[in-house]
């Protein structure tokens, strides 16, 4: 994630923004299934799947698939399995595609693995989803809870679940669009889990790639909230029962899969991709995964975040699956394609605009890429006896922790305060604030700890080089943090970083929000486009955005959303691009009080709390 600074100013409007996600329903067929047969499976028996396009994309279209289980159960509506197939266009027996079976998460929501199909086609591998034994329409609105209460039923649905995703590669194999020898899998949390027992029974399987997922599964029961469910079960089972209900357990474990993995992990084909403060895999069940698969698997930790704020690292985490599949491909998969402002769609409009706003929240900042934002609007509740409130707001943010935000605040004024190599603040009285460094020996107040026992536990890790004295007064200094929220509650970072993460899914995938009674059309205007977006699931809303006549940037903002509206003019909208050293400098004035930075840290993260708790309504 980028700079926290970020979250300062955007708190301030970010709630209205996010009412903005929304799209263009993707065209749909509403033909019948068409019966195609699979003449060579794994098992030696032939079998028909039902096919049919329900979505022709930009870059890809999209199949609906139902095709039988080889396990059959007592529930006969689960013995069919419902899936989405997601080719890309150009695909053909000529030039075939790799593929990748994707695996939901334990709740069974299909937007994340719609998002990564999504992601996946548009860069020129294809991408089948399909519902795991007893979710969705297999198992009904109880299905999921039935797997909980039953612990054997949840363990037979996971081997069940193998025989699926084999079919599946059964019926990937047959078609003239996929490469037969590069079909590879991937799952999320329950998915990743089971993605080692596919591929260990499934030799076809290419690649493997698991996101918070990890091994020793008894620990992982044992430790989740989310299997409170089943230790509750267990608890009412007799000893015999429990008993056999771990051995199946214990041989679903990825821990004994491993060793049928070592070849591909060797090869540089078996990914992870795990965050560092995962509540519900713990690390050293991640940990103890790796040693097993043995040298050649790759690894990538997610710092601070967890498994459910992981989601505000969603565009991080699209980019490096795709890129670990895009290996196989032939020619270098395309992020975009380039249009010209008459040419783009409403959607395509919408989702560089929602991009350009996650960006601003949590996009990486360097020297040549930065994000500057400045507007000015008013805003009032719809009764026309409400007061007008009218603000000003101009935002910047930098690498290092640097940022400047400053404007006109109601009911406090004009402000300005922001980083470069220090904090500081400029008051309405014209009094100006800037943090100063701790010397050796000075006590922290409230803390008891010498300076020279830093709050942090890595202070290199957080020197900003530049705010350092000149050589020989080092060891007597100790330099300013540059996280300037480091005093702020890790919950409203993490719901800051998961709206950020939620923009940034919509602009990957506009089909997310298909479902969601969200409508976009197109005005023609001749001082450039301009969308008209109404959401009723978010109340009565109702969102007009203007670009300017390149059709990226936004110059004017109207909205009546619940029982407020108002209008934004957008001054200026930077993303990616230079902004001067200089903009981050606190104001020219003779005379400035020194404050000690972590002092200073305090009000921003005060600030920052206070703003978030109005937002969320703690």
């Amino acid at each position: 994630m980028g700079e926290k600074s970020s979250y300062l100013a955007i708190c301030i409007f970010g709630a209205a923004i996010f009412c903005f996600a929304a799209t263009v329903p993707a065209a749909t067929s509403d033909g019948e299934f068409e019966l195609r047969p699979v003449r060579e499976s794994s098992s030696g028996l032939s079998f028909q799947y039902e096919y049919r396009l329900i979505a022709q994309e930009e870059h890809y279209r999209v199949y609906s698939i139902r095709f039988p289980s080889p396990v059959m159960t007592d529930v006969s509506s689960n013995n069919v399995v419902p899936g989405e197939l997601f080719i890309p266009l150009g695909a053909d027996a000529r030039t075939p595609v790799p593929a990748v079976i994707c695996l939901h998460i334990l709740s069974g929501n299909r937007d994340l693995m719609e998002l990564v199909c999504t992601a996946l086609a548009s860069r020129g591998i294809a991408a089948f989803m399909f519902r795991l034994p007893f979710y969705g329409e297999r198992g009904g609105p109880e299905g999921p809870r039935l797997l909980l209460r039953q612990p054997v039923l949840f363990m037979q649905a996971v081997e069940q679940g193998w025989g699926d995703a084999r079919r599946a590669v059964d019926l990937l194999s047959s078609l003239p669009e996929i490469h037969p020898e590069r079909i590879s899998v991937l799952g999320i949390s329950l998915g990743g889990i089971t993605a080692f027992g596919i591929a260990a029974h499934e030799p076809r399987i290419w690649r493997v790639l698991a996101i918070l997922a990890g091994g020793n599964l008894p620990e992982i029961l044992e430790h989740a909230r989310e299997t409170q469910t089943i230790r509750q079960a267990l608890d009412q089972m007799s000893e015999k029962d429990r008993e056999d209900f771990l051995r199946l357990v214990r041989s679903s474990d990825p821990l004994v899969h491993a060793a049928k993995l070592r070849d591909k992990a060797a090869a540089g084909r078996v990914h992870l991709i795990n965050a560092t403060e995962d509540e519900v895999i713990p690390r050293k069940c991640t940990e103890e995964l790796i040693a097993a698969l043995g040298p050649g698997v790759t690894v990538s930790w997610i710092e601070g975040v967890g498994h459910y704020s992981a989601i505000s690292k969603l565009p991080q985490i699209v980019e490096e699956t795709v890129a670990f599949f895009a290996q196989d491909l032939e020619t270098k998969p395309q992020a975009s394609i380039s249009r010209q402002a008459a040419e783009r769609p409403a959607q395509f409009i919408l989702a560089e605009f929602l991009q350009g706003l996650s960006k601003l929240l949590s996009g990486e900042a360097t020297g040549k890429k930065r994000y500057r934002v400045a507007l000015a609007g008013w805003v009032k509740k719809r009764q026309a006896s409400e007061e007008v409130i009218r603000f000003s707001i101009d935002f910047a943010r930098a690498e290092a922790g640097r940022f400047r935000l400053s404007g006109e605040i109601p009911q406090v004024g004009q402000v300005a305060f922001g980083q470069d190599q220090y904090p500081w603040i400029f008051s309405t009285t014209g009094m100006l604030f800037v943090g100063s460094l701790l010397r050796e020996g000075e006590i922290i107040p409230d803390s008891g700890r010498s300076s020279l026992e830093p709050e942090k536990a890595s202070l290199a890790a957080s020197v900003d080089k530049r705010a350092l004295p000149a050589e020989g007064e080092a060891s007597k200094v100790l330099a300013c943090p540059q996280d300037p929220l480091r005093f702020a509650k890790r919950e409203y970072l993490d719901q800051l970083g998961m709206v950020s993460g939620i923009l940034a899914a919509a602009a990957l995938a506009p089909r997310l929000l298909a479902n969601q009674e969200v409508t976009v059309d197109s005005l023609d205007g001749p001082s450039g486009p301009a969308l008209v977006v109404k959401a009723r699931k978010f109340g009565p809303a109702e969102v007009q955005l203007r670009f300017q006549p390149d059709g990226k940037t936004p110059r004017k903002i109207g909205f009546q959303i619940s029982e407020w509206e108002g209008d934004l003019d957008i001054g200026l909208w930077q993303i990616e691009e230079p902004v001067p050293d200089s903009h981050f400098a606190p104001p020219d004035v003779p005379h400035k009080t020194e404050v000690p930075c972590y002092e200073m840290h305090r009000v921003f993260g005060a600030v920052f709390n206070f703003l978030g708790s109005s937002l969320t309504g703690n």
